[in-house]
């Protein structure tokens, strides 16, 4: 017998992935056995159709590559291939089975029927309906009929004994009869129930194997019954298990989950929805997780079908679409970028011969979604003018504004220079300035990167950028950006580094812009001494400088990195030319706000030289400027020595 199996969608708007699941194993099972995989258009239900819906079905299993052999569009033996085409032969049925006992004409209106069920839950009951109508007679039946009266025609389903049936993943079923209720066949508008019009034209067109969604499961035993009574062969039926959101929720097109049209808009690849989908409640009874139409028609299986209900993982659904994008040839990835960089306003750009491996380079290894690009690239079609000037701070690339700020003044005049604008060229030219100047590649380069994009994430880097820019572009973004580095408000904060007698501090404040030596002299000593050369001696109290910096010229970080390399920051005690006096190392701050940066720099110090530091950290209590201080212990010690450092004196001047 030639396997024949269907997808019968209602046509009710775009397709929910659940629905397209069961079209794809009823297409890989047709195609499995070299069978037949026939469309029908269930449309019986006209308060629910969708204009435009039909058409919706086809484009959708066209491109899912989910082709059918028989259908409303392309004809077949078994035709018509819509429900509301073949209205005319479901009441004929009906009727057949009125004749047989198997159902009976109910004229029940809704407002009894409403009454009823009311009365019945009152009591704590479960209504279903109550063969009010089964006991008329022929003759009051045909009578009201010829007066017009509504109705419809009920399956007259047994009060006892048992209605069974068998399912290829769960098994044999059997319910009680006494259980079911009497549905309805033929509505009172004359068209059949979705229920009634299945059986008629499975059984009719000659379907082998119903696969289905779960919710179909508690029905079927009320379907058998209708077999059974017109003597038909019953059809393999497969209940497929539920899609599901989350370990509660069944993914439903109601709540706002995708549909395969929401998801291929998306920049997803039917190719890799459909792989994916093939293995949401199935396995293949391996560890393969990536197939074609063609090897998942030779793997499938109606054994490897899932009793469970399974969960649809947009995460693992976007990394197998990422996975397929990495593996596609680069021209047809970018014949599918294109669209999306278009609406990222970069199209013009896109059409350059010259930027096509670029693009390909920069973007394919990192999509993962196609949607994600115009995200990504926007920067390019318009930057951003207003960014935060901090991101031109990078501590891999040793980068900071103050660096920023010199990179771009010499990187703009190399720039303005070149005679050929080209990858190579730019490359060259960067890369070989870097090189002269003894600089990190990174330290040249994310400075214009970030004045080229604004963002510091780009696809690609600086090079790469600047070439798709082109000349004029990207000279502007880079005048900008020195722009915005010259004109930046200072941001002034003061710290009191003491550092014993570390003769070179002179040549630790020549390294940097930014920082102004306001005052020197003491810190946290003792202010009531009278005697100045024990206030010298006094533990925590130590030969100090009064440091004003911009931290938009050196960080934090930066400061105390140089201030480690002058002192000798594992040494508590130095001992001076004047017997018993101690000199000490420390930084002191008034302002809170930068004590979590100082414990990090004291702590990557820590951690760099393998050693507790012997530096004290703590707020400031006092500062002795140095000439007071000179001349209080001058008052108190006319004819002796003055222990000041003289480079204290000296850095005053």
């Amino acid at each position: 017998m030639k396997v024949r199996t269907r997808f019968a969608p209602s046509p009710t708007g775009f397709m929910h992935v659940g629905n397209l699941r069961t079209a794809l194993y009823a297409w890989l099972w047709a195609k499995k056995n070299d069978g037949v995989f026939m469309l029908r258009i269930e449309d019986t239900d006209q308060a629910r159709f969708v204009e435009g819906a039909e058409e919706m079905v086809y484009k959708t299993l066209r491109t899912a590559g989910l082709t059918w052999d028989e259908g409303p569009d392309v004809g077949g033996d078994y035709g018509p291939y819509v429900q509301s085409e073949r209205k005319d032969m479901y009441l004929p049925y009906a009727k057949q089975l009125v004749e047989m006992g198997k159902a009976y004409y109910c004229f029940c209106t809704k407002e009894e029927l409403d009454e009823r069920r009311a009365a019945v839950e009152a009591e704590g009951g479960t209504f279903k309906y109550d063969k009010h109508c089964l006991s008329l007679s022929k003759e009051e039946v045909e009578r009201r009929i010829a007066a017009g009266e509504p109705y419809v025609i009920r399956q007259n389903v047994p009060t006892e004994g048992k209605a069974d049936f068998d399912d290829a993943i769960f098994g044999h079923i059997e319910v009680d009869c006494s259980e079911l209720d009497d549905m309805i066949l033929i509505k009172a508008d004359g068209m059949p129930t979705y229920n009634f019009a299945n059986v008629i034209d499975d059984h009719t067109m000659g379907i082998t194997h119903v696969l289905r969604g779960m919710e179909y499961l508690s029905s079927t035993p009320k379907y058998n019954l209708l077999y059974e009574a017109f003597g038909w062969e019953k059809p393999t039926y497969v209940h497929l298990t539920t899609i599901m959101r989350d370990a509660t929720h069944k993914l439903s097109k109601r709540d706002g989950d995708a549909t395969f049209e929401d998801l291929v808009n998306l920049g997803y690849l039917p190719e890799a929805i459909i792989n994916y989908l093939a293995l949401v409640g199935w396995s293949p009874g391996d560890e393969r997780e990536f197939f074609t139409l063609d090897e998942l028609k030779e793997a499938f299986s109606l054994e490897g079908l899932s009793k469970s209900p399974a969960i649809f993982d947009h995460n693992k659904l976007k990394w197998m679409n990422a996975e397929y994008i990495r593996r596609m040839d680069g021209c047809a990835y970018f014949e599918k970028a294109k669209p999306w960089l278009c609406k990222a306003g970069v199209g013009e750009m896109a059409e350059k011969p010259e930027n096509e491996e670029i693009f390909i380079r920069i973007l394919q290894p990192r999509t993962e979604v196609f949607s994600d690009i115009a995200g990504v690239v926007d920067f390019l079609a318009k930057l951003d003018e207003d960014y935060d000037i901090e991101l031109f701070t990078n501590k891999k690339s040793k980068t900071d504004p103050a660096v920023s700020k010199t990179v771009l003044e010499s990187v703009i005049p190399l720039l303005e220079a070149l005679p050929d604008w080209t990858e190579t060229a730019l490359h060259d030219t960067l890369i070989g300035y870097a090189a002269e100047k003894g600089m990190k590649n990174g330290t040249l380069l994310w400075p214009v990167r970030i004045a080229m994009s604004g963002r510091t994430v780009t696809p690609g880097g600086a090079i790469e950028i600047a070439a798709l820019l082109g000349r004029e572009e990207t000279l502007r973004r880079l005048r900008l950006g020195l722009e915005k580095l010259s004109r930046r408000e200072k941001r002034m904060k003061t710290l009191y580094l003491a550092g014993g007698c570390f003769w070179g501090t002179q040549r630790f404040f020549d390294q940097f812009d930014g920082v102004k030596k306001t005052e020197t002299g003491y810190a946290n000593g003792p202010t009531d001494e009278t005697d100045y050369k024990a206030v010298c001696a006094s533990s925590g109290h130590a030969e100090t400088v009064k440091v004003d910096f911009d931290e938009n010229e050196i960080g934090v970080s930066r400061l105390m990195e140089y201030y480690f390399m002058i002192i000798d920051p594992t040494s508590v005690n130095k001992q001076g030319e004047d017997e018993g006096v101690q000199y000490r190392t420390g930084v002191y701050y008034e302002d809170e706000s930068l004590l979590p940066e100082l414990k990090e720099a004291f702590a990557a110090e820590e951690r760099k030289i393998g050693a507790p530091l012997m530096v004290e950290l703590m707020p400031l209590m006092n500062f002795c400027p140095a000439e007071e201080y000179h001349q209080k212990y001058l008052e108190k010690n006319p004819t002796g020595y003055c222990h000041i450092a003289p480079w204290l004196l000296d850095l005053k001047k």
